[in-house]
């Protein structure tokens, strides 16, 4: 999706996207090198089952909720990055 953009620094509206039937999220940021925070707040993953180098290059901040923890436990597992999770109850 946003593979390889090098203009792009925030994405904080990515929370909006519906992903209740998303099952593949492999490469949607790998080299994203400007790439410095998105927000998945919004994001249904549950279904996620692959995430492969979801955001290999990056040096990417994640802002999620704690209930999407395993979730981001896949995304790590491949990729180095920082994780920001909010408690939004």
């Amino acid at each position: 999706m946003f593979r390889g953009c090098s203009s792009v620094t925030e994405l904080f509206d990515l929370d909006r996207l519906d992903t209740s039937n998303v099952e593949n999220t492999s490469y949607m940021f790998l080299n994203c090198l400007t790439l410095k925070a998105v927000s998945i707040l919004g994001w249904e993953a549950s279904g996620t089952t692959d995430v492969d180098q979801m955001l290999s290059g990056c040096s990417t901040y994640i802002l999620a909720t704690e209930e999407q923890r395993e979730f981001l436990n896949k995304i790590t597992g491949s990729t180095q990055h920082g994780i920001l999770t909010r408690n939004l109850s």
